[in-house]
């Protein structure tokens, strides 16, 4: 075979890499976000007795309002479900408002609003599992 037929060979080679190297990297991201969300939740907060108290979006929005405004870490843990543990300061302004939107992924968009400056809060709930999380 000649240098030619060589190069050609190899540049052919090449490009099947380059064209295939998009579908591998994104088979090992795809990998690796559900290995991340395999071990993001803690199974204690997915037990029938909070898959009962929070089996609907509304519930967990009415729950994230008292846990903001008392300060409730241990809630607000509770609420996402997840292993990590969160540090929330308390604010008494804050108010539930108004369910703003549902988008194609199944995220409910709550609205909360301080009442002592205006500013604007969204906390987003899913579903994972039997149990809606914040």
């Amino acid at each position: 075979m000649s240098n030619d037929g060589k190069k050609t060979k190899r540049r052919y080679y090449l490009w099947i890499v380059l064209a295939v190297l998009p579908l591998i990297v994104a088979g090992l991201y795809g990998t690796l976000v559900n290995l991340h969300l395999y071990f993001r939740y803690d199974e204690d907060y997915f037990q029938d007795s909070y898959n009962q108290k929070y089996q609907a979006p509304g519930p967990v929005a009415l729950a994230v309002e008292k846990a903001i405004q008392t300060g409730d870490s241990a809630l607000f843990q509770e609420l996402s479900g997840m292993r990590r543990s969160f540090k929330i300061e308390a604010n008494p302004d804050v108010v539930f408002t108004v369910l703003l939107d549902v988008d194609d992924r199944g995220y409910f968009h709550y609205l909360y609003l301080d009442m002592s400056n205006y500013r604007r809060s969204t906390y987003y709930i899913k579903q994972v599992g039997e149990r809606w999380v914040v």
